[in-house]
């Protein structure tokens, strides 16, 4: 399975554009390739009992995520990640259609954050 979106990212009067590639999906995760601003990262986006997580393994970096639709947000990313690079990740995760739950929420929805 591939699904390809893409998304405008701004930051400081500068525009460019974010992809996504849907690589796997399953009920609870997501794995995807991210890239824009010719960065490239291969991620793991998925839904846990007590909320979301966010991997990307080459860095050996992952976190729980306090809002799936901003980044820059979450501490951990900020201090891991330039602010161009958040943007760019946080544009395309916002493209993912909702992960569904057990009990039928979707788990990436505006009004679960």
């Amino acid at each position: 399975m591939l699904h390809i979106s893409t998304g405008i990212c701004e930051y400081h009067n500068q525009r460019w554009y974010s992809y996504i590639e849907i690589l796997e999906e399953s009920e609870f995760f997501y794995e995807v390739k991210i890239s824009g601003r010719d960065q490239s990262f291969h991620a793991i986006i998925g839904a846990h009992i007590h909320g979301v997580f966010f991997c990307i393994p080459k860095f050996g970096f992952g976190c729980e995520l306090a809002c799936i639709y901003d980044l820059s947000y979450n501490k951990h990313i900020r201090n891991t990640f330039d602010p161009y690079t958040i943007e760019t990740l946080s544009t395309a995760i916002s493209l993912l259609p909702p992960i569904r739950k057990k009990i039928n929420k979707l788990y990436f929805d505006v009004d679960l954050i």
